[in-house]
């Protein structure tokens, strides 16, 4: 290899790795700034990869006194939009982006591209429920592809009582999982079902509109 080549391909190397550490750099800030509850694990032993908004619905069906998610047509079913540069550049909209995407997508008649308004963010995948009701984060749009399906580990009542749980969520272990191995659900935004339901409602179902924040790990 001569002087001249051996030269330039060190210098490619030098600027693809300072080009690498700002965004490095910030998510590993941003690791330290997610919201935490009491009853959920801390997030020091892992590292962040996604901070994924999600926008969608939950899913229930009646059982004749309550709404549940039992059934395989029942559980979350969201778009999930990259916002980690986002709030690493904005971290004060941490509290803030949930409901206000919540409240864009409402008014927009849950329409999912008119609701992503300023800031605009990149679609990062889709989180859903399988046919056995494991909860999935398929990060489609991300190079490599992830695939996250989970186990739920710990839940804690959201700060507002319309706001569905905040969770730790765990790879279940079915060796469909790819690149990821943790969430967090945070900062939640409605989403909570109808507080009871009669026998003659017995098999109906309800999509109530939510968003989340999933703090996706490797």
């Amino acid at each position: 290899m001569s002087a001249i080549l051996y030269t330039m391909l060190s210098l490619a190397g030098l600027l693809q790795s300072v080009h690498g550490l700002p965004y490095q750099t910030s998510i590993q800030e941003l690791q330290s700034k997610q919201p935490l509850l009491d009853g959920l694990p801390s997030n020091t032993n892992i590292t962040l990869r996604y901070v994924a908004l999600g926008v969608g619905v939950q899913n229930y069906t009646c059982n004749g006194t309550s709404y549940v998610q039992t059934q395989s047509s029942d559980g979350a079913l969201a778009t999930l939009y990259d916002a980690t540069s986002y709030l690493a550049s904005n971290p004060s909209a941490i509290g803030s982006l949930s409901i206000e995407r919540l409240e864009a997508y409402e008014e927009s008649q849950h329409c999912e591209e008119s609701s992503n308004r300023e800031p605009q963010l990149p679609t990062l995948g889709e989180h859903f429920f399988t046919s056995d009701m494991v909860p999935t984060f398929d990060i489609f749009e991300a190079e490599p592809t992830r695939k996250l399906s989970a186990a739920k580990i710990q839940a804690v009542k959201a700060p507002v009582s319309d706001a569905v749980s905040w969770l730790y969520l765990v790879d279940c272990d079915d060796g469909t999982s790819d690149g990821l191995e943790a969430a967090y659900r945070v900062e939640t935004a409605k989403g909570v079902a109808p507080s009871s339901c009669t026998s003659e409602e017995t098999g109906s179902q309800v999509a109530i509109a939510y968003a989340a924040q999933y703090w996706l790990y490797e």
